[in-house]
């Protein structure tokens, strides 16, 4: 970050330093980083679908911003990018040389040049994620089902959360009209299909 070398001066030297942390985090990042990860694993995913990624941890000691920002990208799945000023003063003594680094921190999903800072130039342990996925249904068809009997009602139909009546033809005579969703992990596009049930 900065090196100051004083080491030829009987006082010490005080210098304010103005410097710009950034983070960015990214949800989607994270989520095709996983699924890669998944496919060399040969975990049994299908490789055209999206992953929902619902917790995240590490094996390895990580610093605690990292960790909150990995927490926070999983849980608001977020996309964002980020930064701040920081003015800090370092007093070298006299005689002395003062070399300060800075953690910077590339990774699946996160990205953070933070606020760690150091005269210890060892870089980082690797970082272990852990993250348990599991595949996220994803809406491949409607299908619009008909019937002159309310019995015939599906199960896995749609329902109306305002109206709380999942047949869209009420109050209108005629026959139930209900629509029920047919989902997948791939993700394809999808066309209604009508089905005529008597």
């Amino acid at each position: 970050m900065f090196d100051i070398d004083n080491s030829n001066n009987s006082g010490s030297y005080k210098k304010t330093i103005e410097y710009e942390t950034s983070l960015t985090q990214s949800y989607s990042n994270l989520q095709k980083d996983s699924m890669e990860a998944a496919t060399k694993m040969g975990v049994g995913l299908d490789v055209s679908g999206v992953l929902d990624i619902f917790s995240i941890g590490f094996k390895s000691s990580v610093d605690q911003s990292i960790t909150i920002a990995y927490e926070s990208t999983v849980e608001k799945k977020m996309e964002s990018k980020s930064s701040k000023k920081v003015t800090e003063e370092f007093e070298v003594g006299a005689n002395s040389r003062m070399i300060i680094y800075r953690l910077y921190y590339s990774g699946p999903g996160v990205t953070y040049a933070t606020e760690t800072v150091s005269s210890d130039p060892k870089p980082m342990d690797d970082v272990l994620i852990n993250c348990n996925v599991q595949q996220k249904p994803l809406l491949k068809n409607i299908n619009v089902v008909y019937s002159d009997l309310a019995s015939h009602r599906p199960s896995d139909l749609l329902d109306d959360a305002i109206h709380g009546n999942p047949d869209v033809n009420s109050g209108f005579g005629g026959k139930y009209v209900w629509l029920v969703p047919v989902w997948t992990t791939s993700k394809v596009l999808w066309t209604a299909k009508l089905i005529n049930t008597q």
